[in-house]
């Protein structure tokens, strides 16, 4: 072999490596993800998401499915089926999609982090976020109001039909640090998603376990919808 024969070029940075493999397994991790999240309720425990300093057994984040979503059938066709709207939990159209074969490869969500909420959209090709809301931090805390203690609200749905609080007024490196900090909560939140997702997708009984939910989430979710009401 002739020394410039050799491979001489650096290995890929982890950044690069990390999304190649989201890349390659994207529609999978997507559509686990879905439904994962509506077997699941809307809710996961995943440890090791918030700081070293947060107990485990505060790691629950709260989801909820947003207005869109797109498909690709994974044979030659390339068929695509786009959705959009409300009510894309548990949608007819999607799971008639995934019965004939095909695979997230966009989708849409809320994610409420201790109380933060976060509207973005996942794409399934590169790993990237699309449109990412972050929470409003920037706002006057609500006074408390004296009372007894009733149940708190559902976080994703505690910003709708509210009046608009007045804004902080804060220097804009304290701006750019929260804004940063919120980036960086979520995305240790979605890293904690895929390599949950990884983890059930390297075990033996991914066939049998996690494609058989699916498949039964799928074939139950149809039959229900051929049932007369």
């Amino acid at each position: 072999m002739r020394a410039d024969d050799k491979d001489q070029s650096a290995a890929a940075p982890a950044a690069v490596r990390r999304i190649a493999e989201k890349a390659f397994l994207g529609p999978e991790f997507l559509t686990w993800l879905y439904f994962t999240l509506l077997e699941e309720g809307m809710e996961l425990s995943l440890p090791g998401a918030f700081a070293k300093d947060t107990p485990a057994d505060e790691a629950l984040v709260q989801f909820a499915i947003g207005k869109r979503a797109a498909l690709r059938a994974l044979d030659a066709s390339g068929a695509r089926v786009a959705l959009s709207g409300g009510g894309l939990d548990d949608n007819g159209e999607l799971l008639v999609a995934v019965r004939r074969g095909a695979l997230l490869e966009v989708l849409a969500l809320e994610v409420s982090i201790q109380s933060r909420v976060y509207s973005v959209t996942l794409r399934a090709d590169d790993g990237g976020l699309v449109g990412v809301k972050l929470p409003d931090l920037f706002s006057e805390p609500d006074e408390a109001v004296p009372g007894p203690t009733v149940a708190p609200p559902d976080p994703l749905g505690a910003s709708r039909g509210k009046p608009r609080r007045p804004k902080l007024k804060l220097p804009l490196e304290d701006v750019l640090a929260l804004r940063m900090q919120c980036l960086t909560e979520l995305e240790a939140v979605l890293d904690a998603l895929f390599a949950r997702f990884v983890t059930r997708r390297l075990a033996r009984a991914w066939h049998t376990e996690d494609l058989g939910r699916m498949r039964s989430h799928v074939a139950q979710g149809l039959k229900q919808r051929l049932v007369p009401g």
